[in-house]
């Protein structure tokens, strides 16, 4: 089982790096009034970590609506009785 943890780790190592070196060049970036050069392998991990943690503040926000919504309805339904 380790070994192929390893090869899955490995592969995906070797994907990373292909990914970088074949996205080296570096691009103008213009966001409002912020004008930088960054590579464009960085631009879009940071697009991707953000996408990520947008991502898991919403759900972790739906999650604790959800949660907030059932003990309302368990505490509904102990008055009741």
């Amino acid at each position: 089982m380790r070994n192929w943890k390893f090869s899955v780790g490995l592969a995906l190592l070797i994907v990373v790096v292909v990914f970088s070196i074949q996205n080296a060049e570096s691009l103008q970036v213009n966001f409002l009034f912020w004008h930088f050069t960054m590579r464009r392998a960085l631009l879009l991990f940071l697009v991707l970590v953000a996408g990520m943690l947008l991502g898991w503040g919403l759900h972790a926000r739906a999650a604790r609506r959800s949660d907030v919504d059932d003990a309302s309805r368990k505490n509904e339904v102990t008055k009741d009785r």
